[in-house]
């Protein structure tokens, strides 16, 4: 599989599929650069996206980006948080269920009955992108929070420079 996060994939039937990643610290940005201050490496929630729009898209075959049309993830909901500690390799899976244009996606570990990640994803027509009125959106902001570096002043995490970008 030509994705980072994605290490394999077994066919267990036309409509269903099981993608796996053994996931590090060191072989993982994803991992190292999202870590709490007690130690804890964490798969962050846009990394849980990614996953499931990556493996989504090998399991319908879409996985070159394309002007017509474009992967819509639904009902995502984060249950639980994926761990790995210094010098630990973790597995992670992901089960796609579905048929070509839409299916249903549970991430987990150990069981599948403790899933972290749920969702669903469907192949949609892309529209026309709307204009976005930034002043608009400036002008109701009336709070300023301190940066450092493009980070939020955040005591709790150690991101690293991926991250920076506020």
């Amino acid at each position: 599989i030509a994705h980072p996060l994605l290490d394999q994939c077994k066919v267990l039937s036309e409509s269903e599929r099981l993608y796996s990643t053994s996931f590090s610290i060191d072989k993982h940005w994803l991992l190292s650069e999202h870590k709490t201050n007690q130690g804890a490496c964490l798969i962050p929630g846009t990394g849980y996206i990614e996953l499931l729009r990556a493996s989504f898209s090998h399991h319908i075959g879409f996985e070159k980006p394309s002007r017509e049309s474009a992967i819509e993830l639904s009902d995502v909901q984060f249950l639980s948080a994926f761990q790995v500690a210094k010098n630990q390799n973790r597995n992670l899976t992901i089960r796609v269920d579905g048929a070509a244009e839409d299916g249903d996606m549970t991430i987990f570990s150990e069981s599948e009955e403790m899933p972290m990640v749920t969702g669903s994803a469907r192949r949609v027509s892309r529209t026309a992108a709307v204009a976005v009125d930034l002043s608009g959106i400036r002008s109701r902001c009336q709070q300023s929070l301190t940066t450092v570096d493009g980070f939020l002043d955040q005591n709790f995490m150690n991101f690293g420079p991926r991250w920076g970008c506020i």
